[in-house]
C-alpha cells in the first residue's frame, strides 16, 4: 500500500469526522498513456512467453553436439552450476555479492564468466555435495546402494575429519547388533544340529524276512520217513 501511494497510484486522505477521523484511500484512475504503455509492455512479455515455451519444446527434442565449447557455454555452464547451489554455498567458493546474504542472477552470471581455478574447483564439489546429500537414500540402503557407497566416499575423502566419527560411532553399533544376532544363530543352528541327531538315533530300523533259499534243481528229496 506505501508503494503504491509513493509511486502515485492510490491516494490516501482524511475523513475528519465529528468525534473521530478516518484514513481512507482511492485508487487513481489511470491515465491513457499509461494505460496504451502497460499494454505494450504486456505484448513485449506475451511475445517472449511464447518464444520460451516453443524453444523448451524444440530444445527438448533435439541432440546437443560434442564439438568443444566456446567460452559463452563455459560461462552458461558454471552459471547453471551457480543457480543449482544456495546463496550460502555460492559465496563459500568465494564468490562475491553486494549483499550479506544473497548473491543475485546477475552477480552469479558475471561470475560465471571469469571463475578461478579454486573457485571451479570449490563449485564442483559443492554441486557433487548438494547431488549426492539429496540423491543418497536414507531408507533401506547400505553400502551396497550406490549412491550412498559414493556419499561415504566422497566425506571420507574430503570430510575424513569430521565423517569418521560419525560412520565409526553407527558401524560399532551395528557390529554389536550383529553380534548378538550372530549369537543367536549359532544357538538355533546348534539346537537344530541336536533335534536332527535326536531323531536319527531314535528310528527303529526297517526289518524284511529273509527268503528261503530255493532247492538246488538236483537236488532228491528225502523219503518221509526221514524228515
Amino acid at each position: 500500500m506505501e508503494f503504491d501511494i509513493s509511486e502515485g497510484h492510490v491516494v490516501k486522505y482524511a475523513v475528519i469526522g465529528a468525534f473521530d477521523v478516518s484514513v481512507l484511500v482511492t485508487r487513481v484512475p489511470e491515465s491513457p498513456m499509461n494505460a496504451l504503455l502497460r499494454q505494450d509492455n504486456r505484448n513485449w512479455q506475451l511475445c517472449y512467453e511464447h518464444i520460451t515455451d516453443d524453444l523448451k519444446r524444440m530444445l527438448s527434442e533435439v541432440k546437443v553436439s560434442n564439438k568443444p565449447l566456446t567460452k559463452s557455454e563455459t560461462q552458461l555452464f558454471h552459471y547453471a552450476v551457480m543457480r543449482s547451489l544456495g546463496d550460502r554455498q555460492v559465496q563459500q567458493c568465494g564468490i562475491k555479492s553486494e549483499s550479506k546474504w544473497s548473491v543475485t542472477h546477475k552477480e552469479r552470471y558475471a561470475a560465471a564468466g571469469r571463475p578461478t581455478e579454486k573457485q571451479k574447483a570449490a563449485l564442483m564439489r559443492q554441486l557433487v555435495l548438494t547431488f549426492l546429500c539429496n540423491s543418497a537414500p536414507t531408507y533401506n540402503c547400505t553400502d551396497e546402494t550406490l549412491d550412498t557407497r559414493l556419499l561415504c566416499e566422497f566425506a571420507e575423502l574430503n570430510f575424513a575429519e569430521q565423517s569418521r566419527p560419525i560412520m565409526e560411532k553407527y558401524r560399532e553399533v551395528n557390529d554389536k547388533r550383529k553380534s548378538r544376532l550372530d549369537e543367536q544363530i549359532e544357538a538355533l543352528e546348534r539346537m537344530e544340529s541336536e533335534r536332527e541327531q535326536l531323531a536319527s538315533q531314535t528310528e527303529e530300523p526297517g526289518f524284511e524276512p529273509a527268503e528261503a533259499p530255493d532247492a538246488a534243481p538236483d537236488e532228491e528229496r528225502a523219503p518221509a520217513s526221514l524228515r
